[in-house]
């Protein structure tokens, strides 16, 4: 069974959101994405809902987190940029998933190993906290 989370502060990319989709058609495969609250809400993005929508439908769990930093009385974005395969490889950096990103000078780096670990944390507890979609 494949599982994939996703972090990033947007996912708008029509590509990447048709891969998914269609590997969830298939079966045998379990997505979650996690976006932020805030940048979602305030439709920074026009094609983000109708994408993170069709997600949903296809079978994804989409959620909509805030960041926290310092307590509850500091409310940030939720600025993660990351892709985690099986909790085993982790892809990580400034690239969110979006079109324009492919325009942008970004960078991504592979993570493996313990580390993977950490970054599966940090992933796990922005979708606790997030809401649903």
């Amino acid at each position: 069974d494949v599982y994939k989370r996703q972090a990033s502060y947007l996912v708008d990319d029509p590509e990447i959101c048709a891969a998914l989709l269609t590997r969830l058609r298939r079966g045998n495969f379990n997505c979650s994405v996690v976006v932020d609250k805030e940048a979602f809400d305030e439709k920074v993005s026009r094609s983000q809902r109708p994408r993170l929508e069709e997600l949903k439908r296809g079978g994804a769990a989409v959620r909509l987190a805030s960041g926290y930093f310092g307590g509850s009385n500091f409310r940030g974005s939720m600025h993660m940029k990351t892709v985690v395969i099986d909790s085993c490889v982790a892809f990580t950096g400034s690239a969110n998933l979006t079109k324009k990103a492919r325009k942008n000078i970004e960078l991504v780096s592979q993570v493996t190993g313990p580390a993977v670990h950490d970054i599966v944390v940090g992933v796990r507890h922005a979708f606790s906290s997030g809401s649903d979609l």
